[in-house]
């Protein structure tokens, strides 16, 4: 689709030999300050190569001037070609865009489960070469399935650091490419359940619990949570019989506690038995907390 031409992995198992193919434009999957981080560090390396190239056509036209000193007609038409190229390239530079870095994305299923791979090779573009790095190729990419099945994720590229895991649904027609909307829950996850045998000191509350992690907020509403969202967390905690939530969310409504995540919450805890612990902020110069409302 991309019109790159992907190499699969040997190893990959796929026994009907269907290969579904998908893009998906990067930035959409990055928090705003990691676009923004991202554009500016991409807009520095294309600078760097245009600067170069710039200085290749105007020698080219130095050189040109300094061997024709009198051009003929077709010698104009010569020089005329060169003039163009600096024009062009600097209207490059006046009009530069940076939409996205696309994705490459294949799903196929190795005769058990469903499975992806991502190439995010258009991230390694202009970037430095790093000793050991596949360039985000897709044949060194991860073949990952659902992460709740073999809680496996990837990484992007080493400039924005971004892990995501996946998720495959409705028979392999949608792949779900998740990542975080704020690097917060990895904070309060750490504070609770942080191991590190070596060194207990780093641990957390509950060294080595097992956590699901829900994405409640929309990245493209600033991590703002969603019904949509609320309700498909909910889901996920029956569904894994989850004993505990933790919501770090909690802002002023208008009508607190009313409504269908509500009435959810209300049923998690009181059908299946999962304690609910919500968050409670201090917003502005208030003196004191105010308790999370939904």
């Amino acid at each position: 689709l991309s019109g790159r031409r992907l190499k699969l992995n040997d190893s990959w198992t796929n026994p009907s030999q269907e290969w579904r193919v998908g893009m998906k434009r990067v930035y959409e999957l990055f928090t705003d300050p990691l676009v923004k981080r991202m554009k500016m560090e991409r807009r520095k390396d294309w600078d760097r190569r245009h600067r170069e190239v710039v200085t290749t056509a105007v020698e080219a036209l130095a050189a040109f001037d300094v061997a024709t000193p009198s051009p003929k007609d077709a010698q104009k038409k010569e020089r005329l070609e060169l003039e163009n190229r600096i024009k062009v390239l600097k209207e490059l530079a006046e009009t530069y865009e940076d939409p996205s870095p696309m994705l490459d994305c294949v799903v196929w299923h190795d005769g058990s489960k469903w499975r992806a791979a991502i190439d995010s090779s258009e991230l390694y573009t202009g970037r430095p070469q790093i000793e050991g790095s596949t360039g985000g190729q897709l044949a060194a990419c991860k073949a990952l399935a659902d992460f709740d099945v073999e809680r496996e994720y990837g990484t992007f590229s080493p400039w924005d650091a971004c892990n995501y895991g996946i998720h495959v649904y409705d028979e392999g027609k949608v792949l779900s490419i998740i990542t975080d909307s704020s690097p917060h829950g990895t904070h309060v996850a750490g504070i609770t359940a942080a191991y590190h045998p070596e060194d207990p000191d780093l641990n957390g509350v509950a060294p080595g619990a097992q956590i699901i992690s829900c994405k409640i907020g929309d990245s493209r509403l600033d991590g703002m949570e969603s019904g949509v969202g609320c309700t498909r967390a909910i889901i996920a905690v029956i569904r894994h019989k989850c004993h505990l939530i933790n919501m770090s969310y909690g802002e002023p409504a208008a009508v607190p506690n009313k409504g269908r995540f509500i009435d959810l919450a209300n049923e998690v805890v009181h059908k299946h038995n999962a304690i609910f612990v919500s968050s409670a902020v201090r917003p502005a110069s208030a003196s004191l907390p105010l308790a999370p409302t939904f």
